[in-house]
């Protein structure tokens, strides 16, 4: 087999499992720019900037990675994102890109002083946030076939939580960009916030 072969063979096999991750993507991946989110904030609350800004930077580009997989799979493997979407387990792991896009534009803020970026990703989480929570809950409750609470119920429901407060805390982030709105944006905030804690109890 000549080198051409080898290479033709091995650009197809990596093309086969790319797209393999994309189809089996878990909605859940977007943890990662939670967890990563949370440690660089911290750090910079603690003036370690040397920390806060590579994995900021970082954030921003496991953040750009997981859309680009997640609107691919939308479009070339849509029936596999509806069965996650729709499944009682994994369908809430959704919810972690409401709360990724939510920590990733508080990092914005915090790190890197960017408002206007931070604005545009508080709007696209409260689009997301929309969307995942009626698509979500609605399918969950009017499937036909619904598992126990046993097996459908886990801790990965809270991140539902999780994602509401998060829109909700970027929201007040963003008073000083949007001063003259500041009034009905700490009320919409408040609202989703006190939304989060009814979902909690």
């Amino acid at each position: 087999m000549n080198t051409a072969a080898v290479m033709l063979q091995q650009s197809a096999t990596t093309t086969a499992r790319l797209k393999r991750s994309v189809e089996t993507l878990h909605p859940a991946y977007f943890a990662m720019v939670m967890a990563t989110g949370v440690v660089a904030i911290a750090a910079n609350w603690f003036h370690l900037r040397w920390i806060a800004v590579p994995l900021g930077l970082l954030n921003v580009v496991v953040f750009a990675v997981l859309a680009v997989m997640t609107v691919a799979r939308v479009l070339f493997y849509p029936s596999a994102f509806w069965r996650d979407l729709t499944d009682h387990t994994r369908g809430v792991g959704f919810f972690t890109i409401v709360a990724g896009t939510g920590v990733l534009g508080t990092e914005f803020i915090l790190i890197f002083g960017h408002y206007k970026s931070a604005a545009v990703l508080w709007f696209t989480s409260i689009v997301l946030w929309t969307g995942f929570t009626y698509a979500i809950f609605t399918s969950f409750t009017i499937k036909e076939q619904k598992p126990t609470l046993a097996e459908g119920i886990n801790g990965g429901w809270l991140i539902a939580v999780v994602a509401t407060q998060a829109v909700a805390n970027l929201g007040t982030w963003l008073l000083p960009e949007f001063a003259g709105y500041a009034e009905p944006i700490l009320f919409f905030s408040l609202a989703l916030w006190l939304c989060g804690g009814m979902l909690y109890i």
